[in-house]
């Protein structure tokens, strides 16, 4: 017999014995099928309290900070703060360039940017299971190219001979 059959038999028996009904409550973190029925010792449910919190995609990473820097070469080099939200998830860097993806890292500092001019650069925290994170503030960085000519010289030392 199941338990609907006994709750009803109860309640059509009037007074022959009182019908036990439970109240449920439920928490679904995921996706999924779940049958409710009443636990052992009871007829039936009364009600039932259903509290779903299903994340869609993955979590995101913070953004990090970045400061810009210049090396004895003149190049600007970036180094990039990740911020303590982020916990060890952060496997890599994406650099971008004027908006536009440049390169990964997984260094924080001495990243050196190369390219000639005034460039706008940004980055993403980047982790296994993590969407990307906003784009840090952003740093300007001003590189030029320094062109020096020189002139072959040869130096004489002494009386020059003249060869015939």
């Amino acid at each position: 017999m199941n338990y609907f059959d006994t709750l009803f038999a109860k309640k059509l028996a009037g007074g022959g014995g009182s019908v036990n009904l439970e109240e449920v409550t439920k928490s679904y973190t995921a996706n999924g099928d779940d049958v409710i029925e009443p636990s052992e010792g009871y007829d039936g449910i009364s009600k039932v309290n259903i509290s779903v919190n299903v994340a869609t995609g993955n979590p995101q990473l913070n953004a990090p900070t970045i400061s810009v820097s210049s090396n004895a070469q003149g190049q600007s080099l970036i180094a990039i703060s990740n911020p303590a939200t982020n916990g060890n998830f952060v496997t890599k860097y994406k650099i971008f360039l004027d908006g536009v993806f440049l390169r990964e890292t997984t260094q924080t500092s001495g990243n050196a940017i190369t390219d000639l001019g005034n460039h706008s650069v940004t980055v993403k925290a980047c982790g296994t299971n993590f969407d990307d994170s906003p784009a840090s503030n952003a740093v300007t960085v001003n590189n030029y190219a320094i062109s020096v000519t020189t002139t072959d010289c040869v130096a004489v030392v002494g009386n020059p001979t003249q060869i015939s």
